[in-house]
């Protein structure tokens, strides 16, 4: 055993004071810790500065070299953010979550708080939270015991703000053909997480879906692909569970935990052949027009989104500038939705996709009003939040390159029909097809739609072909009709007066 000093209390992380003159009887204690404990949890900063664990890339500890339960992080803070220190689990839920055995660093455990720390209330009977009082640069340092009320923390100003520096951000995801349709679904549900000195990921994957994973390298917003892993990289037994020689190709259905050494380029995956996916239903909660949170609970049939496949909605939702929404997600067969009913909540960490707003902690806030459908994927666990409507372009390799840019001469136009779009349009032979946005979307592939979303009304649908890419066999002037809802597209030979 270490000794760690003298303490007020048996837990307590403030020193006793030998200096100070005593005026009546006190009592020091001695405090004792395990010489050789290991803590390789992933510890974090959680609190106003970060939604409160929903952006926790630049919140993270790093362990004191030589050390095997120090911690330490330097960051700004500005007066009246509030924080405590917790652990980011595999699953990427933060541990302070669990009330009796989570790991929660509040304001007792600070060892040195003096004028610029005060402890503020927290929900229930949790540690008290952090509450910074003065602006600065500071360095905090935790050191961590088996029992949580032993942890200590020394937070030490380092004078004024520091400017803010963008730093690249490198991240790591899977990405695949269903799973995320082959986009980078940048997203709480396809994070690789830190566990243990270990990147993991639990992701539920269907029997024949393909895949593989990629690095994502962030600055200043802009997201690139680095790095790419596939079935190459896991090792013999792991690369067991799939099929194919490039992309993994799912053998059977099922829950999957990767553990990726990134900087070996090293994958081991493993099949839980117990856990089963539960049927879910999902519902809208939020606060925006005259609907306040918890609405649903009661009026249930309201505020439930519809099952279509993988993919529920709810459509025509009305919101303004300021409101605040969240998906919630039951178990089908859940007889009671109230409060303490199990649920899973989906907000701002699973957005994918959406135009026109921002997070609010866990929240999804609103920043343009308008109509809104709102999806959600429960085999992405994507959520997409957009305007009613779709931004429809054509392109092809001899129309502009297969690069539509977002020009007006290509984008459709919405019809009568809310659901249907057209665009009339003089082409040369070659390949081409649609590309499909969410509303104000300007950046990405888009949704793609092909030969086979061709419909049967179209008096010049043979000419294009039924499999692939769209073919146009004779240049001419030509109408594309393409319904969203349906995925389905007609096209009219256009004939001149």
């Amino acid at each position: 055993m270490t000794f760690k000093g003298w303490f007020i209390t048996p837990t307590n992380p403030k020193e006793f004071d030998f200096t100070k003159p005593l005026e009546e009887d006190a009592k020091a204690y001695a405090q004792w810790q395990s010489a050789d404990y290991q803590d390789d949890r992933d510890w974090v900063l959680s609190g106003t500065m970060n939604g409160w664990g929903k952006a926790l890339d630049d919140f993270h500890f790093e362990k004191v070299s030589g050390k095997g339960n120090e911690f330490t992080i330097t960051v700004n803070m500005s007066a009246d953010d509030s924080f405590k220190c917790t652990v980011l689990r595999s699953d990427n839920t933060l541990d302070y979550n669990d009330t009796v055995n989570g790991a929660n660093v509040g304001f007792t455990s600070i060892k040195n708080p003096g004028d610029n720390f005060e402890g503020k209330a927290s929900l229930g009977d949790a540690p008290q939270d952090i509450l910074c009082k003065v602006d600065g640069n500071y360095t905090l340092t935790l050191t961590t015991d088996p029992v949580n009320s032993n942890n200590s923390l020394t937070i030490v100003r380092n004078g004024d703000k520091v400017p803010e520096v963008e730093k690249e951000v490198i991240t790591y995801h899977i990405k695949g053909k269903d799973i995320t349709a082959w986009q980078d679904m940048l997203t709480a549900a396809t994070k690789f997480n830190k566990v243990g000195g270990k990147l993991t990921l639990t992701v539920y994957l269907a029997e024949g879906d393909e895949f593989m994973f990629t690095q994502m390298k962030t600055k200043a917003g802009v997201s690139l692909q680095g790095l790419t892993f596939n079935i190459k990289n896991l090792d013999t037994e792991s690369a067991k569970l799939f099929d194919g020689t490039g992309n993994c190709k799912v053998k059977t259905s099922g829950y999957y935990t990767f553990e990726l050494d990134a900087e070996n380029k090293t994958i081991k995956a493993t099949l839980d052949t117990e856990k089963e996916r539960t049927e879910m239903k999902y519902f809208l909660d939020g606060k925006f027009g005259t609907t306040n949170w918890g609405d649903y609970q009661k009026k249930q049939e309201e505020y439930k989104l519809t099952k279509n496949g993988e993919v529920y909605t709810i459509e025509n939702v009305e919101l303004a500038v300021g409101d605040e929404i969240l998906v919630r997600g039951y178990a089908a067969d859940a007889t009671t939705i109230d409060w303490d009913t199990p649920r899973t909540d989906y907000g701002n960490e699973y957005l994918f996709g959406s135009v026109g707003v921002s997070a609010k902690d866990a929240n999804i806030k609103i920043d343009v009003a308008g109509t809104y459908n709102i999806s959600f994927n429960a085999y992405t666990q994507a959520i997409t939040v957009a305007k009613a409507g779709k931004d429809v372009y054509l392109k092809g390799k001899n129309i502009n390159n297969w690069e539509h840019q977002f020009k007006a001469e290509y984008k459709f136009v919405a019809t009568a029909d809310e659901a249907v779009y057209e665009l009339t349009i003089e082409i040369e032979q070659g390949e081409l097809g649609l590309a499909v946005y969410n509303i104000g979307e300007s950046t990405g592939n888009g949704g793609w739609v092909g030969r086979d979303q061709l419909g049967t009304e179209g008096t010049a649908n043979a000419m294009f072909g039924t499999d692939g890419n769209l073919n146009c066999q004779t240049a001419g002037t030509y109408r594309f009709v393409y319904n969203y809802k349906t995925n389905t597209l007609n096209i009219y030979t256009v004939t001149a007066e």
